[in-house]
């Protein structure tokens, strides 16, 4: 095949721009964002008639001497094995449309928006990016060589090329070193593929590939030589794993589509029976198919209430409408249900969905939307259960059918599924407002993503509004066990700071004039070892009214100080607080702050950032902070 090398022009694209314009939140491995992107692409492309969209997967080894001799000036290594990742699709129409180049891209047809538009920016407002942009992960997946090879379904044509986009700044690593842009094609002329089956046929024989029999497209990845790439110590570990790791990929992102909610159903052909056995018996996976189903029943019921489905618990949220926006569904599980002792001995669900071995947390959400896939997992969604022994999965589902205000307009509406599809950005890994109206230009922002975030941790809050986490403590081992309290008083509200209903205290009057006390913000960090909780505490104090700041115990329905708990029980708390400190002293105010038995005293008319720190002495002590006014 002949290769038509990218020429330096004005305002062209080099290969660095588009290799850095798609950022990898997954991690050093560009496996979990390849897997995502080339399956969506693949379901984007399903047949009407066809009913299931397969995807196949297969590591093959091709010879350096038969590359070279394919596909011209392309100057593969002759003293490296060189492995592809074949991903195939069957049920898709193939990479269809013009071959020439189209007059506008709304003429584009597959082929050109796959193959050939990565780079071209979007005219419509509508769309974010430029065009092609998420395709940069097939190059950035491997050396950045790829062969494209696609049946179409229309035209019933067949279309084969290759095509390579390097950083042409690494003189090290750059194959096309003679090519200024780092960007070049294979084919029978510039930017146009072969279509002629006679010439198709020996090529793909050449290659050691088959002539495809149905209609879909087949992408051949030239993958790295270095195996640490895809998280393997050596190559002899990534022959024999590295497909294995690409399905479980698939079923990571995919489990829910896996199952048979869709029309479009998702399968897998020629998967190996014991990969197959050990994801389908994993509850870490098909638990989710279990709360999709339960989820989106309960949209479909149209239902108002939350309910206890056995196990499952199910909450309807809604933001700013009488409609639902969304569904939580979660269910507590013990290592023994999950399958985490012997003799199948699976990772906790943390470390298959998040990749995460540091066991730091019981928890684990996946947030997706109506086309199936799981957007991401977040461990911080939802609190942990109260039992040490039990993990808490959950999925978090955007309502399709419900309608928000569009933001900057009083009378028209968007579905949330196209609002929250607009705030994934181009790797689709998470709900963020701001990406929505940067790329849909608009000046007015909302916060609908935010607002639902807000309503789930609202939904863990005890009666008396505070944000209540699962936490315990086993002084013995240096681990953490039983329930803290984190919220604050006066957290987010504005109006006059008061005290809980403490036993011997009551809320005391206003402060006079100017900013009202308030706890703007509190953060959290723990340290497990030593038993130790930091609070950050974010305050605004009054100009002519200090503050007491305290951490109080719950007991029964009423609040109790270090000094109020001595003097109840005649024993001495089980909580230690210390003041560390100011986190930027620019008032100098580290002289005028002073720590008693009753809690911290803070001068007026500030607004400071502080240290706590909180020794917690027993597994079910539950503390919060606290501010109360001081008399003058």
């Amino acid at each position: 095949m002949r290769r038509f090398a990218t020429p330096i022009r004005p305002n062209s694209f080099y290969g660095h721009t588009i290799l850095e314009e798609l950022p990898n939140t997954f991690g050093e491995d560009p496996t979990p964002l390849f897997i995502r992107e080339a399956v969506q692409n693949s379901l984007d492309a399903h047949d009407e008639i066809n009913v299931t969209v397969s995807i196949e997967l297969k590591l093959r080894k091709v010879p350096a001497d038969v590359l070279n001799s394919v596909f011209e000036k392309a100057g593969f290594s002759t003293d490296k094995e060189h492995f592809f990742l074949e991903f195939s699709d069957f049920g898709t129409y193939g990479l269809d449309g013009a071959l020439q180049e189209p007059e506008s891209l709304d003429d584009m047809g597959r082929f050109w928006r796959f193959a050939l538009s990565m780079g071209v920016p979007q005219a419509n407002d509508d769309a974010g990016g430029s065009w092609g942009m998420g395709k940069s992960i097939y190059h950035l997946m491997g050396s950045g060589f790829i062969i494209i090879y696609s049946q179409t379904k229309k035209e019933n044509l067949s279309r084969l090329c290759a095509k390579w986009i390097v950083d042409e700044r690494d003189t090290e690593r750059a194959y096309l070193r003679d090519v200024g842009t780092g960007i070049a094609f294979w084919g029978s002329k510039e930017n146009v593929p072969l279509t002629d089956i006679n010439e198709i046929r020996p090529t793909l024989s050449n290659l050691g590939l088959s002539i495809r029999n149905e209609p879909g497209t087949s992408i051949f990845i030239h993958l790295d030589h270095d195996p640490e790439k895809y998280g393997f110590n050596d190559l002899k570990e990534f022959e024999q794993n590295f497909l294995r790791h690409c399905y479980q990929e698939v079923y990571r992102w995919y489990v829910i589509r896996l199952g048979d909610n869709f029309k479009h159903k998702l399968t897998i052909r020629n998967l190996p029976y014991h990969y197959k056995r050990s994801f389908e018996r994993n509850p870490s996976f098909y638990l989710f198919r279990n709360l999709f189903e339960t989820a989106y029943g309960y949209l479909k019921q149209d239902e108002s209430e939350s309910k206890d489905d056995s196990d499952i618990k199910i909450v309807p949220l809604k933001i700013k409408n009488k409609n639902i926006t969304a569904v939580l569904v979660y269910r507590d599980l013990t290592r023994s249900e999950l399958l985490m002792q012997a003799p199948d001995n699976f990772k906790s669900p943390v470390e298959y969905l998040m990749n995460n071995t540091s066991q730091e947390s019981r928890s684990v959400c996946g947030m997706t939307r109506a086309a199936g896939m799981i957007v991401k997992y977040d461990s911080a969604l939802l609190p942990e259960p109260g039992n040490p022994d039990e993990y808490r999965i959950g999925l978090l589902l955007i309502n399709p059918e419900c309608e928000l205000k569009k933001p900057g307009s009083r009378s028209q509406y968007i579905n949330a599924e196209s609002y929250f599809r607009g705030c994934e950005g181009k790797d689709h890994s998470g709900w963020d407002d701001s990406l929505w109206s940067k790329i849909r230009k608009f000046r007015e922002q909302s916060n609908y993503a935010r607002m639902l975030f807000r309503e789930i941790k609202n939904l863990f809050k005890d009666h008396d509004g505070t944000q209540k986490i699962d936490v315990s403590r086993d002084i013995a081992q240096g681990r953490i066990a039983g329930d803290l309290i984190l919220g604050a008083f006066g957290f987010g509200h504005s109006g006059h700071a008061q005290s809980p209903d403490y036993s011997e205290h009551s809320p005391n009057g206003g402060s006079s004039g100017g900013t009202k006390s308030s706890i703007k913000e509190v953060k959290i960090h723990m340290i497990p070892k030593e038993g130790i909780i930091v609070f950050l505490v974010d305050l605004e104090v009054a100009k002519n009214q200090p503050l007491l700041l305290q951490s109080v115990a719950k007991v029964e329905k009423k609040y109790l100080t270090r000094r109020s708990w001595t003097e109840q029980f005649d024993i001495n708390p089980p909580w230690n607080e210390a003041y560390d400190g100011l986190v930027n002293d620019r008032y100098n105010m580290t002289d005028k702050i002073v720590a008693t038995d009753d809690g911290i005293k803070i001068p007026a008319g500030k607004r400071m950032e502080l240290s706590i720190l909180i020794r917690v002495e027993s597994s079910d002590t539950r503390i919060k902070l606290g501010i109360k006014d001081l008399l003058l």
